[in-house]
């Protein structure tokens, strides 16, 4: 703030003044000085302290926002790297949906931010737990694919078996699992639809890879825009600021202001840009900022819109990133802070105002007054210069008092008003930034909460977890685990280095951990050797991983204790030995046979194998299959069928013989080979079962000769079922040749069936538009699914002519229930036809009719067979589909006494039916 000196007057020269010019003109120029120099300060200074707050509160707002986006991206990406070490220690299975979906309900509960977690794998498997709005799980398997069920969850996170709804769905389509697989990282999806809730939001996702740098699934967590629209509008900035997020696009992502940052069109929800905002202010400052695409780290701008000024504090979001936020990474946001000037300079320009009236008034007072106001105006002229110098300290100015001058007077009421005004506008800025303080400080609380999360998740692991600084080797945080698997206190090894523990068995293996993961950024399971307290040797399965903890590089190592698996190892090993020279012997005998013999442990170890096995899984040697498993050969799934079924086989000590069973692995030609498996029990001396032993027969000549016979047998039953009726057909067979070569009928009567006639509308004009491929193709793909009907509601089609479609139901197999499964079949047909069009565009329209009476129905004749229907009930059925009306379904007066409990009718009423007379019919119009 700006000090001013003290103003002397001086008058230089030997020309003589009159009194009352030295006393007047003076005084009036000391008066005009000073009132300039307070109207200039106040002003100048209010100006100044108004820059200064609104710069300092658009700062303050820029910080809350930035903070919050740091703890927007860490938390669900604290989650997911939680979840990526319980999977990488085979602590947790996501493959595994029964275990996954009771995880991720409990993550679920443990942050308000997290409100569902998900996972995908390349098979297109699919499960998400959502917490709000209502507890759902999403799940997505190979025995619903490609359909993804929804079911609600109670308040145990338990699915029940109401299926609220069933949707086609791939989530390897999904925005979110593509950034994953492209950005191979921890990433964020750009801005998309979600599919559960039509929300458009986000998804920080992480991609899971095998130690070969396979995929085996992505995780994602899914934010929603107005989470961050709601935290903007809680922002208090100012009377009339706003707070806005927009990509370098231009594209909105959330603001302050009561309004969504997309919009509802006929072809879906659209993004709209900052710059199409309903708010005027958004919608100027977004068109004011230029070059977002060369935007770099912060600008302050002005902007003047409608005569009025704006601070404009733009800082960018996800660039120039240091190591605390690096889960910004991904995110290219720019942070629009907007405060209006006016919020602030009204009581100053009011003041001003008044200030500059009462100025006048005390000049023209002083021209008249002489010697008497100089005398007068000394002393508050006095006052009034000490308040202008407090003021311009920056202090608060004492109240002065004008004298019995009215124009002093009402000088010293404006001034005294102006320094009220300014102490007001002051406390209103300390009351603020006392808000601002208390704000902070509940953030920093959450912050300190969601870390006590975390700490409570790594202190009640069952796996021995510890964290070291990188640059000193000391470790900074352990477990209760990894303390009881050394035998030390937490307070032995939290602030001391690792060398002087020396719980490191070989410390240059350490070092090259260390250099590993500073190099790679992660490792995992390395098998390393750890000395207890008690000079124990244990034997750990140890995966690294390097963070940032209190804002040093540190490691995070998970380690998983194999010591007893090590040591059951080894004494296997040596048992191996012994065992060598009578599996010499054993060998030769086994290697001699022509069938393929192995044989495995009760933990379906394999313990062995003649050459003919080995040679038919592809091994070099037989003695390469010794120690492995099933799961170091063949596929997990296979593995898992494989194993299960030799566990059964020893848990009951009962043999299975001669299974019939395709090989996994094709012949070197590409076709099955075909063996027949038999596996039984290996007993001790004491008949208790030590093992399994499998005998295998290469039998495929054998099945495709039988395999041969059936597949033809299926083909001649399949083509006689799709041109007649299973009971017809079944009759059909159990007749005679001869029989049929005289001409035996095959016909039964049945009293009570519903036949339905469909003709589309227009069909024979536009036939002769069509080629006849063309026209064949159309019918082909409108009859298919038709067809789709008939099978869906267990009707018989009877046959097509032309674009005609007759089918029947209550044959060949009774049911009680055929004139609603016709009435339904009519209504879905109507919905099919919709979905057609002509080459014109104009949509096809069909005519349907249906009747309920007697028919003879069967197959007549000794060639080309086919199954038909005879009586009047046929021909009444027909005339309901010519004599009805294009989109309308025409039933008979029969019919509808059997339907109209349940269904929707309006009466026709009498028409004359060609052959029959007057009948009384009916239009279905729904359930």
């Amino acid at each position: 703030m700006s000090t001013k000196q003290p103003i002397s007057l001086s008058l230089k020269g030997n020309s003589t003044l009159s009194l009352r010019f030295l006393l007047v003109v003076p005084f009036v120029l000391e008066l005009c000085l000073v009132v300039g120099l307070i109207g200039y300060l106040s002003f100048h200074n209010g100006q100044q302290s108004v820059n200064q707050l609104a710069t300092r509160l658009s700062w303050e707002v820029t910080y809350r926002i930035q903070e919050h986006l740091k703890r927007f991206a860490d938390t669900p990406h604290l989650f997911l790297k939680m979840n990526e070490a319980a999977i990488a220690t085979e602590h947790f299975d996501p493959n595994n949906f029964d275990l996954a979906l009771p995880y991720f309900w409990q993550q679920v509960q443990i942050h308000p931010w997290v409100r569902s977690l998900y996972y995908s794998n390349p098979q297109g498997d699919f499960i998400m737990v959502n917490r709000d709005p209502t507890p759902r799980v999403y799940r997505l398997d190979r025995n619903s694919a490609p359909f993804r069920n929804i079911y609600p969850l109670d308040e145990q996170g338990n699915p029940t078996d109401d299926l609220i709804r069933s949707t086609q769905y791939d989530p390897r389509t999904r925005p979110w699992y593509r950034a994953a697989v492209q950005a191979k990282t921890a990433t964020w999806s750009p801005i998309y639809l979600f599919a559960a809730s039509e929300d458009l939001g986000i998804t920080p996702v992480l991609p899971l890879y095998d130690n070969q740098g396979t995929l085996q699934g992505v995780l994602g967590v899914d934010y929603t825009l107005t989470q961050i629209s709601d935290f903007l509008a809680s922002l208090d900035i100012s009377a009339t600021g706003e707070a806005f997020i927009m990509e370098r696009s231009g594209k909105l992502v959330a603001s302050s202001a009561p309004e969504l940052p997309f919009i509802d069109t006929p072809e879906g929800r659209q993004r709209i840009k900052a710059s199409q905002s309903q708010n005027p202010l958004i919608q100027n400052a977004a068109s004011h900022i230029t070059a977002l695409a060369s935007l770099q780290d912060h600008q302050d701008l002005m902007m003047t819109w409608q005569r009025k000024r704006y601070f404009l504090d733009v800082t960018t979001v996800g660039h120039n990133l240091d190591s605390s936020e690096e889960y910004l990474k991904g995110l290219d946001w720019v942070v629009v802070v907007i405060i209006p000037e006016a919020d602030f300079m009204a009581q100053i320009h009011a003041n001003t105002r008044t200030t500059i009236a009462l100025c006048a008034i005390a000049l023209i007072g002083a021209l008249g007054l002489g010697l008497l106001i100089c005398r007068w105006l000394s002393r508050p002229i006095s006052q009034l210069s000490d308040g202008v110098k407090a003021i311009a300290k920056g202090e608060i100015a004492p109240k002065i008092y004008g004298g019995r001058i009215e124009e002093l007077n009402l000088l010293a009421q404006g001034f005294n008003q102006m320094v009220y005004q300014l102490n007001i506008s002051f406390q209103a800025w300390e009351e603020m930034n006392q808000n601002l303080e208390t704000q902070v400080h509940e953030r920093t609380q959450a912050l300190k909460e969601a870390q006590e999360h975390f700490q409570t998740a790594f202190r009640l692991s069952p796996h021995p977890l510890f964290i070291s600084a990188i640059t000193d080797g000391r470790l900074l945080e352990v477990n209760d685990s990894f303390c009881e698997i050394l035998g030390y206190s937490p307070e032995t090894l939290i602030h001391h280095q690792e060398t002087e523990l020396q719980f490191w068995v070989n410390p240059q293996e350490h070092q090259r951990l260390v250099e590993a993961v500073e190099n790679e950024g992660t490792l995992r399971h390395q098998q390393v050797e750890l000395q207890s307290a008690s000079g124990e040797i244990k034997t750990l399965l140890l995966s690294a991983e390097k963070i940032q903890w209190n804002r040093h590089p540190c490691l995070l190592y998970a380690a998983y204790d194999i010591s007893d698996r090590q040591k059951a190892w080894l004494a296997l090993q040596h048992s191996e030995a012994a065992l060598r020279e009578q599996q010499h012997y054993l060998r030769l005998i086994l290697d001699n046979i022509p069938q393929q013999v192995f044989w495995k442990d009760t933990d379906c170890v394999f313990l062995g194998c003649n050459s003919n096995w080995s040679e038919a899984a592809g091994l070099e040697r037989p003695e390469i299959v010794i120690g492995k498993t099933d799961y170091d050969l063949l596929p997990r799934h296979l593995a898992d069928e494989f194993r299960a079924k030799d566990q059964e086989i020893m848990a009951t000590d009962t043999p299975h013989l001669h299974m019939i069973a395709k090989k996994v692995k094709p012949g070197k030609d590409g076709e099955p080979i075909w063996l027949d498996i038999s596996k039984i029990p290996i007993h001790d001396a004491n008949q208790k079962v030590i093992g399994l032993l499998g005998v295998i027969d290469d039998i495929t000549l054998r099945k495709n000769a039988e395999d041969a016979l059936r597949l033809e047998q299926a083909k001649s039953e399949k083509l006689l079922l799709n041109i007649l009726p299973q009971p017809i057909a079944e009759k059909l067979k159990q007749n005679d040749l001869s029989e049929r070569q005289v001409g035996v009928v095959i016909a039964e009567q049945f009293q009570s069936v519903t036949i339905l006639f469909a003709d589309l509308v227009g069909f024979t004009p536009l036939s002769s538009n069509l080629q006849a491929h063309e026209l064949v193709e159309l019918l082909n793909r409108i009859f298919s699914q038709f067809d789709h009907l008939c099978e869906k509601y267990n009707l018989e089609k009877i046959k097509t002519i032309g674009d005609a479609y007759m089918v029947a139901g209550g044959l060949p197999l009774p049911r009680r229930d055929h004139a609603e499964a016709i009435a339904n079949m009519a209504l879905e047909m109507q919905n099919i036809i919709r979905q057609f069009h002509t080459p014109f565009n104009q949509p096809f329209q069909i005519r349907i009719g249906i009747n309920t009476g007697p028919v003879v129905a069967g197959v007549i004749g000794t060639r080309k067979f086919i199954y038909d229907l005879w009586g009047d009930a046929v021909n009444v059925a027909s005339r309901m589909e010519s004599q009805g009306e294009p989109g309308q379904i025409q039933v008979t007066h029969q019919t509808y006494e059997l339907l109209r409990n349940n269904y929707h009718f309006h009466e026709r009423g009498k028409i004359d039916i060609k052959g029959k007379g007057e009948m009384f019919t009916y239009w279905l119009l729904g359930q």
